[in-house]
């Protein structure tokens, strides 16, 4: 990787300063569309090599690219220059951060002075300071020596994995065609949510965006949308409003929405929360600039929440029910969003299946702590436990293991509470599946009781909303917890000549959706590819053919990322389709 120190090897001072000043004197109309390109131009892979890169960023007729690659090959030895990178995804996201700060402070009328014709040097020089950065903290080596001793060849793999990957995967490593469609449709059923048990707190959000229902709300914003997923074809794409548009002081209002302006607060906080949240760059009264194309489609549903919890805080009247964030996940993402995706997945006729808001209403208070989903065929038995949490930006951002460790337990295995003269241990994800299966096996399932004298296997999957568990390596670690309590459980171990239980299989939803018509139609199988999913994986980690490098990345391969593999091209779910008609078919409710 490219960078500063071996180019300027003179330089001693604070990097994050140089970098803040180098981004406070750059012309914002010239640095704007370059920071716009960069993470297209990663994403579609089509510069091979540094010298590409550097004729990229100043153009080919530019004297600076001589005087740069002159310098490269100074700085670095014959053998490096073959190898050697400047482009990467974590480091053109951590230069828009630093962009974004400096813009900010501008925006507040913090002095600069304007370098114009030095705009493109400047970015130069502060990408090499981020890259310097990233290649202390991406190192592999000082991530492996920091992995615990005596964990395993696998769970090893899976922790060095999620520390690499983890900071950024969630805005790289996703097919945009898919995050389209899913995004879509996940708003699609949280408004439908919104609408029946949150409709002050909808009517104030859909006020605030200039709109008179949630139909309108996306009216609004695909034009948006759209033109990122059709226009964005070099990486560039500018949205005009026409000022003889009879809409256009609608369509200014709701793209300034959509922008980064100087009132914003997190400028500088990790994770990358301004622009997840604003994937706009004003120009002027009428310009904007895309930020990137995966920004604007996560726009549609991931921002709910946070857009949601905004108005509830400065209006606590309008949500009376606790937590705002808890109320989401047990009421939406546990009991709505489930239930609409899994049923799509499950058959009816095919399958006994229930909710996990079918079962309480049922049975509680006798039946407590239920699955979220349960399904079975046969002997089959699919628990679900559905897990609408995300590792915090500080954590991601850390490349800490020992910290994301200590997270992704307290979120996903089990979390310690410090009680008077005790720790209280909460049961989350693996401990839950463990003890419904346990329930399963002993007969104590109030709502299938056909289960005796039969050899069941068991697919236990942890579900998930969040793309940020999608980063490989997470499935290792806490299918690792999970065979740590099975071996542990005598109970479950007395009866293993009348059980079989599958891998801990992590899942997110938005690869269900894609897929569900496929698993409807019997296309797809769930536990058949749920076996060769991880049979997959043991082949390549024990084989490594293309490489130890190879090799552990494909034996951390996701779920999602495997199904994948059998695609041979994409094909809309008619989940969209119909929420498309839903859209602007005036005779049919919302």
């Amino acid at each position: 990787m490219l960078e500063y120190k071996y180019l300027f090897p003179e330089f001693q001072g604070d990097k994050h300063g140089e970098i803040l000043s180098l981004i406070s004197g750059v012309d914002f109309e010239v640095a704007f569309p370059i920071i716009a390109r960069l993470n297209f131009i990663v994403r579609e892979g089509q510069i091979k090599n540094y010298v590409d890169e550097v004729v990229f960023w100043f153009g080919d007729k530019s004297p600076l690219v001589n005087q740069y690659l002159f310098r490269i090959e100074h700085g670095y030895g014959g053998d490096e220059l073959a190898k050697l990178r400047l482009l990467n995804i974590w480091s053109n996201l951590t230069l828009l951060q630093y962009f974004l700060e400096v813009y900010g402070q501008s925006e507040n009328n913090v002095e600069r002075i304007i370098d114009v014709a030095g705009t493109h040097e400047r970015l130069f020089k502060a990408y090499l300071f981020i890259n310097e950065i990233y290649v202390a903290n991406f190192n592999s080596q000082k991530v492996v020596q920091s992995v615990p001793k005596g964990v395993g060849v696998i769970m090893m793999m899976g922790l060095t994995m999620t520390a690499m990957l983890l900071p950024y995967h969630d805005l790289n490593h996703i097919d945009d065609g898919d995050a389209m469609i899913t995004q879509f449709v996940k708003a699609v059923y949280f408004f439908q949510f919104a609408e029946a048990n949150l409709p002050d707190v909808l009517a104030v959000f859909l006020g605030e965006c200039g709109v008179g229902n949630w139909k309108e709300y996306f009216k609004a914003i695909f034009p948006v949308v759209d033109h990122a997923f059709k226009n964005n074809k070099d990486g560039l794409a500018y949205l005009t409003v026409d000022p003889n548009n009879p809409r256009a002081e609608t369509s200014r209002l709701f793209l300034k929405r959509l922008a980064i302006d100087s009132h914003d607060s997190g400028f500088s906080q990790h994770d990358f929360i301004l622009p997840r949240s604003k994937p706009l760059l004003q120009i002027n009264s009428e310009k904007f600039v895309i930020v990137d194309n995966l920004l604007v489609y996560n726009k549609m549903y991931n921002s709910l929440f946070f857009e949601f919890n905004a108005i509830i805080k400065s209006n606590r009247a309008l949500f009376t029910k606790g937590d705002f964030k808890g109320y989401l996940n047990d009421e939406f993402s546990e009991s709505f969003l489930a239930k609409q995706v899994l049923n799509s997945i499950f058959a009816e006729g095919k399958y006994i299946r229930f909710s996990g808001d079918e079962i309480r209403r049922e049975y509680a208070p006798d039946f407590i702590a239920e699955p979220d989903y349960y399904a079975r065929n046969f002997d089959n038995i699919f628990l679900f436990e559905l897990k609408d949490t995300f590792v915090s930006g500080l954590t991601k951002q850390s490349f800490n293991i020992e910290r994301i460790i200590a997270e992704l337990k307290s979120k996903l295995w089990y979390k310690e509470t410090p009680k008077k003269d005790r720790i209280k241990e909460e049961p989350k994800a693996v401990r839950q599946l463990i003890n419904n299966i346990k329930r399963a096996v002993f007969d104590e399932l109030p709502f299938d009781k056909d289960l005796e004298n039969k050899y069941l296997t068991f697919y236990p999957v942890l579900l998930f909303v969040d793309q940020g568990l999608s980063t490989p390596g997470i499935n290792e670690i806490i299918n690792h917890w999970f065979q740590q309590e099975l071996l542990n459980d005598p109970g479950l171990l007395r009866l293993q000549d009348r059980i079989a239980i599958k891998p801990l299989t992590m899942i997110d939803v938005d690869t269900l959706i894609i897929f569900q018509d496929d698993f409807k139609s019997g296309k797809f199988q769930l536990d058949e590819f749920i076996s060769k999913y991880w049979a997959y994986k043991e082949g390549f980690l024990a084989l490594g053919k293309l490489g130890i490098t190879q090799a552990v990345y494909d034996s951390t391969l996701t779920f999602g990322a495997f199904l994948r593999l059998f695609r041979k091209k994409r094909k809309t779910p008619a989940i969209f389709m119909e929420f498309g008609r839903l859209l602007f078919d005036k005779k049919r409710k919302s």
